[in-house]
């Protein structure tokens, strides 16, 4: 069995963790960065659940290598060996969603050599499909998927690096997919889909980066858009994302600049128009992801660090479009993704390193759900404040979550339900001194868990339970029979207790 070490990584500043310590000044914690082998000279991922197991998988296009390695998630932050799927082509962007309808994750991947792209059909256990290919008559690089003319089928907005157009490829809901509208003059590398005027139809974003543009793109529901430029606020934009950064319920966008390098925060409206940027210092012009990252309720960024692959800069949002930082983290990359691979509800990060044929996942620790300056991990009491950490007993558990602070008790049972641990509880003690009553108890403890083994077996569903009353007398009669000793059992603990204990004050013991 192998045994994976974890570091504790101080994000920011050095420090030395010491027991008690009070107080956690860094905004963001991860594990050091975990680095997995890929093909050769990868290119892009996406997450998403291929085989329905609740955990998130990572797909990673690789385009020299001419194929696609497949990580299935195993929950707590690790992935299964990777799969490697071979493609006829060279894959540039990877992309996921049900094209064909039938309920399981699909991939879609552009094919900028071959003038195609690529739908891969899902088999629901992380398996795929013979490929099947739709040719777009010029070089995509980017694909981003919607329903654009809401028929219920997933469609395409393909980008191009080469090519001043953006097409529509409008899904068949069998994995096809049949040109719809061109539009442009416009080069786009990556592009954002949400609903900028809430009208209920995807629109588009996509940033020109040789006219140093962001192009606003409002669906009419049929797939066709029109197009508002504006300045974006740099020099060579190669990168957006849809978010609401400021906290007012519309759609915000940020644009990433290759060349200056800087962020352009872009308020929206919720009428599909944007305000004047609040520009930002970034990192590089590499690459970027959007979540919260430190768990306060605002929208964070995550940027690339060159050199590529060494470090990732977090810029903490404060929910008005403000935000601090940058924030370095160890590990880095280009397509870096947020998502949650460990499967406890924060966003964590992967990349791609394309110098080293890798992707690396980073995994984030900075959640502290108590607000004591102490994250969750190293929180001896998570559930409530006590920044202190004090633990007089040294029984793991911080004496603010204790129900027995005097004496050692990591259980923390509580048979009869006041608050006290059995440990210091003084009636509790006394009463399993006594013969009688400890003899009851077992035997009531017994009978209970016997009774709720059988009725959850006969009771499982109402057919059963029809079933039981028609024609399973003799089960229905040993339940009446064990909830007849039970109470029994009970009556005769409450005596013997009530007798034993008249002149004391406090609880009765409860089964």
């Amino acid at each position: 069995m192998r045994i994976r070490v974890r570091f504790l990584l101080l994000v920011g500043s050095l420090a030395t963790l010491l027991p008690g310590a009070t107080s956690w000044a860094q905004p963001v914690l991860f594990d050091p960065p975990v680095t997995r082998a890929v093909g050769t000279t990868p290119r892009s991922m996406t997450t998403v659940d291929l085989n329905g197991d609740g955990f998130t998988d990572i797909v990673v296009a690789n385009q020299n290598s001419l194929n696609l390695s497949v990580f299935l998630g195993n929950g707590p932050g690790g992935f299964a060996a990777s799969r490697t799927i071979p493609v006829a082509g060279n894959p540039f962007h990877v992309t996921s969603g049900d094209f064909n309808g039938d309920g399981k994750a699909d991939l879609v991947h552009t094919l900028a050599s071959q003038g195609a792209v690529s739908f891969l059909p899902g088999d629901g256990s992380g398996g795929f499909g013979p490929e099947r290919y739709s040719n777009v008559f010029f070089l995509p690089t980017f694909a981003a998927a919607a329903d654009f003319n809401l028929d219920g089928r997933l469609d395409l907005a393909v980008s191009s690096s080469a090519y001043a157009n953006l097409q529509i490829l409008l899904g068949d809901g069998t994995g096809g997919f049949n040109a719809g509208g061109s539009f442009g003059p416009q080069q786009a590398f990556t592009l954002a889909v949400a609903d900028f005027n809430e009208d209920g139809r995807p629109d588009l974003a996509a940033p020109d980066s040789i006219n140093d543009r962001l192009i606003v793109m409002l669906g009419d529901g049929a797939g066709n858009f029109s197009a508002s430029p504006m300045p974006s606020g740099g020099d060579a934009p190669n990168g957006v994302l849809a978010a609401d950064f400021n906290r007012d319920g519309d759609i915000d966008l940020a644009l990433l600049h290759a060349n200056t390098p800087t962020i352009s925060i872009f308020p929206g409206d919720g009428a599909g128009g944007f305000g004047s940027p609040t520009i930002l210092p970034a990192s590089s012009g590499a690459s970027f992801a959007a979540a919260d990252f430190n768990g306060d309720g605002g929208v964070d960024l995550a940027n690339t660090v060159l050199p590529i692959g060494t470090s990732t800069g977090i810029l903490i949002g404060d929910g008005t479009g403000g935000f601090a930082g940058p924030y370095p983290i160890t590990g880095g990359g280009t397509s870096l993704t947020a998502g949650d691979f460990d499967a406890d509800g924060r966003p964590d990060l992967a990349a791609v390193v394309t110098a080293t044929n890798t992707m690396i996942v980073l995994i984030n620790f900075t959640y502290d759900t108590d607000g004591d300056d102490v994250v969750d991990r190293f929180d001896n009491c998570p559930a409530a404040p006590n920044a202190d950490q004090v633990d007089v007993d040294a029984d793991g558990t911080g004496d603010a979550c204790d129900n027995c602070t005097a004496l050692f008790n990591n259980d923390q049972v509580d048979r009869d339900g006041n608050g006290i641990g059995d440990a210091c509880d003084a009636l509790v003690s006394f009463l399993s001194t006594v013969p009688e009553i400890a003899a009851l108890q077992t035997g009531l403890d017994v009978l209970t868990a016997r009774f709720g083994l059988l009725e959850s077996q006969l009771l499982s569903s109402q057919e059963r339970l029809v079933s039981l009353e028609v024609s399973d007398r003799s089960q229905n009669g040993q339940i009446a029979l064990l909830k007849s000793q039970i109470a029994d059992l009970q009556r005769k603990v409450a005596f013997l207790m009530n007798t034993i204990t008249s002149q004391k004050s406090g609880p009765t013991l409860v089964p």
